[in-house]
C-alpha cells in the first residue's frame, strides 16, 4: 500500500514497462502529487491528488474532499478561503 504522498519513488517501477516515464513537475517540484488505494487494491478504487497553485481555484468545488480518502488529506475548503492545503482529488 503506498503512502500519500509519495508517487515518483513509488511509481518509479512502471516505467519503462507499462508507460514510457513518469511525467515531471514542471514547476520544479514546488507542489505535491500523490496517489493513494485501498488496503486490499484490485486496481478499480484509488484516489489521485494534486496540489494546486492558485490561492483560489473553482475545480476544487467539484472535486473529492475528506481528510482520509485511502490515506490522502484530500481537505480543501472548495477554494474558499484557502487553509495552504489546495488539494484536488479524484476518484474512479
Amino acid at each position: 500500500l503506498l503512502t500519500c504522498g509519495t508517487v515518483a519513488s513509488e511509481l518509479a517501477v512502471l516505467a519503462p514497462t507499462y508507460v514510457a516515464a513518469l511525467p515531471a513537475d514542471p514547476g520544479g517540484g514546488s507542489v505535491e502529487y500523490a496517489y493513494d488505494a485501498p488496503a486490499v487494491a484490485d486496481g478499480q478504487d484509488y484516489v489521485l491528488r494534486a496540489q494546486i497553485e492558485s490561492t483560489t481555484q473553482s475545480s476544487l468545488a467539484t472535486d473529492i474532499d475528506g481528510a482520509d480518502v485511502f490515506n490522502c488529506n484530500c481537505d480543501d475548503n472548495d477554494g474558499v478561503d484557502p487553509d495552504g492545503n489546495r488539494y484536488f482529488c479524484v476518484q474512479p
